[in-house]
Formats: C-alpha cells, structure tokens, sequence
C-alpha cells in the first residue's frame, strides 16, 4: 500500500512539472499617461512605463529622443524630448513602447499632440 502512495505521488509531481512551460508567461505592460500635449517650443515630456519583461521604445521620428529607450522587467519613468515646431501646422508623435518574452509581445503607445506656431 506504501508503494503505491508513492507511485501516484510520483506520478502527481511528475504531471505537475510537466504542466509547466514557457509558453504560459504573458507579457504584460502598462503606460500613464498616455496622451498629452505640448507647445509648440516643444520639452521635455514624462511617462511611467511598466512591463513584466525586457521592453524597448521608439519613435519613427528622429528628432525625438527617448530616454531610457530599452529597459527589463520593471517600472520607469521615461523622458520624452520634443523638438521646437518649426512650422504652423499641429504635429503628431508616437513613441512606441514593445516588451517581449519568447512569443509573448505586448505594446503601448506614448502619443504627444504638438501644438502649431500661432
């Protein structure tokens, strides 16, 4: 009888373990604010950005600098730099924010609405 606890506990630990892979972890991320706006002498610009795995973040436009723009697990506090507008039409930037883990992607967006020269 002892020897057949054991085997179904054995057998219990083994399905147990085996349950578990690395196709259960979800990335997950979370982004505030997440819109906001700024004047047309542009500035500098915070967002707290939180992911459970490594992340980067990017811009298509180049004159935006991102700072951290790549990070691990963890919450931060991200500066945004927007340059002067330099024309009389409102622009509009997006800071794309990834975190991935194996097949796991989970984006947010950092969406800046820059108002024109009056």
């Amino acid at each position: 009888m002892k020897r057949i606890i054991v085997i179904i506990a054995f057998v219990i630990a083994i399905f147990s373990f085996s349950s578990c892979n690395k196709d259960d972890f979800k990335a997950t991320t979370s982004i505030g604010p997440s819109i906001v706006e700024v004047g047309p002498q542009g500035g500098n610009l915070t967002t707290t950005f939180t992911s459970n795995a490594a992340w980067t973040a990017t811009c298509e436009n180049e004159a935006v600098t991102i700072h951290p723009d790549s990070g691990i697990a963890g919450t931060f506090d991200v500066l945004v730099s927007i340059p002067t507008s330099t024309t009389d039409v409102e622009t509009t930037y997006c800071v794309t924010f990834k975190a991935t883990q194996e097949s796991s992607t989970s984006t947010r967006y950092f969406t800046i609405t820059q108002h024109p020269l009056q």
